[in-house]
């Protein structure tokens, strides 16, 4: 009987082993393929040029964008591209500078604007 009960749990060990190598091989095959196959498969913005994967680069004139393009730019809503609308009845934007003239738009709110801001025209 002793016997009998040994080799049930010689048994059940040398299947356990058998799924256990199974789980290990397969994982090993899972993480070479993506390690050798990584650069190929996933999209890599750094190939490209690109810096960040999501980040949009625009250039938008405050003295001609309409409402739509001036809600694009990073932290203007709706009260603020209405106050960058009232600003440009009074005059024109020469310079980054004159964003600060805005009401609720400060230092840190300009050096987010100014990469999207052109004033070529």
């Amino acid at each position: 009987m002793v016997s009998e009960e040994i080799q049930k749990s010689v048994y059940l060990s040398e299947q356990c082993q058998q799924s256990l190598l199974r789980v290990i091989g397969l994982s090993v095959i899972l993480f070479l393929t993506g390690f050798l196959f990584h650069e190929k498969v996933l999209f890599c913005p750094a190939e490209f040029g690109q810096t960040e994967p999501n980040e949009l680069r625009f250039s938008l004139d405050l003295n001609t964008a309409p409402k739509e393009e001036i809600l694009l730019l990073p932290g203007i809503g709706e009260t603020l591209a209405e106050r960058i609308l009232e600003y440009r009845k009074s005059g024109r934007f020469r310079s980054s500078n004159d964003v600060v003239e805005i009401r609720g738009i400060g230092p840190k709110k300009k050096a987010a604007l100014v990469p999207y801001l052109d004033f070529s025209t």
